[in-house]
């Protein structure tokens, strides 16, 4: 966390500071994995029709023998387990289909768990995992529309692991105009305040200030550190991930380069966030002053049902403010161990607890190779304000007070039972706050239309339900899976994921069986095979004519000469042939 400095500055404002323990100087979204489904090399899945099956249950194993090989073992629910050759595993699940008594068949797939990123750092960063990240990321990925505004020294625009920023529709980039009327020309990812400031990189320069100084300051990069540990971009194969996947950062500059700022400018960036649309806002940052301006700021954020995370401070006293306004989730810190962060401040305030020391994340991309370990509670409170993301996502119909009980039910008990002045309620753990999220929660899956020939588009909808009615959840990671479809992970929009695929080439009657996973639920739709319309072409034979000698015509001159045709070469999509983003 960086700390609000007491003291007097002009205009009598309480200056603010960061605070870490600081070194000295879309819509739906879909994503299609590298390799097709695995599976167990030669095993086969067979479901049975238990009442035709026993009618003739000598030959029915007879031929399921022929056509497949040994059985290896039953399953509940009708299901037996076959050998077969391997490399040949679809080809006998297709003749087994044709067989009496079979209901489906396909291969023993593979399963893994969708939340471990391919991010090379994730090793690293044991608070993620601490807080169960992985089997949380099962659940929910995170709303691509969830604006969390982040209350800092800045971003690193061109940073390779920068989370995505927030875009104000109502303004034209650099047009030196207020388009949409705000008061702010070009606030087009946030705006740059600071009245405490030294220098002026322009009114919505929102990059990190490195440009002025031969040896930039290291408090300069603490926005980039908690941006990074709120939402890195996570699964793109470089660096670290962060908590939250795809929400939208507004990045609002109040601390210069010394992560300085004062009252006032964190005020007006509430006030700011919330007219903007920021449901989430993050304060690692604090003042032991009370300020009635941010008292005042605070309480129109909740009243217009902002979440508000802020760091407890970092010297061992009582929480700082905002985080220690009753309308703002104050933030202390905990270590490896589970124990309590040596410096985490602590009092009657405080909510929760967040692993705080050693937080590997992202820092100024020139420097230390891009990323930078830093021990404090402002990097706590990015993991509370992250993990609330994910549970907009999964309940996005529930207010501010609702999610925050969320946090509170699921945390880990820490120090004495109950509530303590140390832990709070506890430390967060987020794989528990998305698993009790999504209580009550079931996947359907359909395919329109139910019958299809070889090769004709298929939508396959995925959706998520409750109570017999659609969830309005977004982020929410389902895999589908079926014979000829590259392994996809989709993400919900709105409660619904949609995808058009071709309907595979198998013999007219066979089922083609897509099924789809989230959460440790499955669902299934059959879509069956109707005959091939191969045209049969018959050559017509023209008969070649005599050559006759024609005068070449004068050219007549025209204004305009009449384009060629050009030949549109380009990439061929095998699969899926389109995204639906319904």
């Amino acid at each position: 966390m960086i700390r609000l400095l007491l003291g007097i500055a002009l205009v009598l404002l309480a200056p603010i500071v960061a605070a870490a323990a600081l070194p000295a100087p879309n819509q739906a979204l879909a994503r299609a994995t590298p390799n097709p489904p695995a599976f167990m090399p030669g095993q086969v899945l067979v479901g049975l029709d238990p009442a035709q099956w026993r009618e003739n249950a000598a030959g029915s194993e007879t031929a399921l023998l022929a056509a497949a090989g040994p059985i290896l073992a039953w399953a509940a629910g009708d299901v037996i387990l076959a050998q077969t050759p391997a490399g040949a595993e679809w080809a006998v699940a297709r003749r087994l289909q044709t067989l009496p008594g079979v209901r489906w068949a396909e291969p023993n797939y593979l399963v893994q768990g969708l939340g471990a990123p391919n991010d090379p750092r994730w090793p690293e960063q044991w608070w993620l995992q601490r807080l169960g990240l992985a089997a949380a990321w099962d659940i929910v990925w995170g709303d691509p529309q969830t604006i969390i505004a982040v209350a800092d020294t800045g971003i690193d625009l061109d940073h390779p692991d920068r989370p995505p920023l927030w875009r104000n529709t109502g303004e034209i980039p650099a047009n030196g105009i207020d388009d949409d009327g705000n008061g702010k020309i070009d606030d087009v990812h946030g705006w740059h305040w600071y009245t405490l400031a030294s220098g002026s990189y322009g009114d919505n320069d929102i990059q990190i200030p490195t440009e002025n100084q031969p040896i930039p300051n290291p408090r300069a990069f603490h926005g980039m550190h908690t941006a990074g540990a709120i939402a890195a971009l996570t699964d793109n194969g470089v660096g670290v991930a962060g908590v939250a996947r795809g929400p939208q950062l507004m990045i609002l500059r109040v601390l210069d380069e010394s992560a300085i700022g004062s009252m006032l400018d964190v005020a007006n960036a509430i006030r700011y966030a919330v007219d903007q649309g920021a449901s989430i806002i993050n304060l690692s940052l604090g003042s032991a002053t009370f300020s009635q301006a941010l008292a005042e700021a605070t309480a129109y954020a909740a009243a217009h049902d902002v979440l508000l995370v802020a760091a407890a401070g970092n010297d061992g006293g009582p929480p700082l403010y905002p985080a220690a306004l009753p309308e703002v989730i104050a933030v202390g810190g905990s270590d490896a161990a589970d124990g309590l962060y040596a410096r985490s401040n602590r009092g009657e305030s405080l909510e929760l607890v967040a692993p705080a020391t050693d937080i590997l994340s992202t820092w100024a991309s020139s420097l230390r190779g891009g990323y930078h370990t830093l021990s404090g509670t402002s990097m706590a409170a990015a993991q509370v304000s992250g993990a609330l993301a994910l549970l907009r996502a999964l309940r996005p119909q529930e207010d501010a007070a609702a999610l925050r009980q969320r946090l509170i039910d699921s945390a880990l008990d820490l120090g004495a039972p109950g509530w303590d002045p140390e832990f709070g309620w506890g430390r967060l753990q987020v794989d528990v706050a998305a698993q009790q999220a999504a209580e009550g929660l079931a996947l359907t899956l359909a395919a329109q239309p139910a019958q299809a020939r070889p090769g004709e588009r298929v939508e396959i909808m995925a959706g998520i339900v409750e109570g017999g009615a659609p969830a309005p959840v977004s982020g929410l990671p389902v895999a589908i899976a079926a014979e000829s479809v590259t392994a996809l992970t989709l993400t919900t929009a709105a409660g619904q994921a949609r995808v058009c695929l071709p309907a595979p080439h198998l013999a007219a009657g066979q089922e083609w069986i897509i099924r789809a996973q989230w959460h440790g639920q499955e669902a299934t739709a059959v879509v069956v095979l109707l005959p091939s319309l191969t045209p049969t072409l018959t050559p017509t034979l023209t008969p070649t004519p005599t050559q006759t000698n024609t005068p070449t015509p004068t050219p007549t001159p025209t204004g305009t000469p009449t384009p060629t045709p050009t030949a549109v070469t380009g990439q061929v999509f095998y699969l899926p042939l389109l995204w639906l983003t319904k």
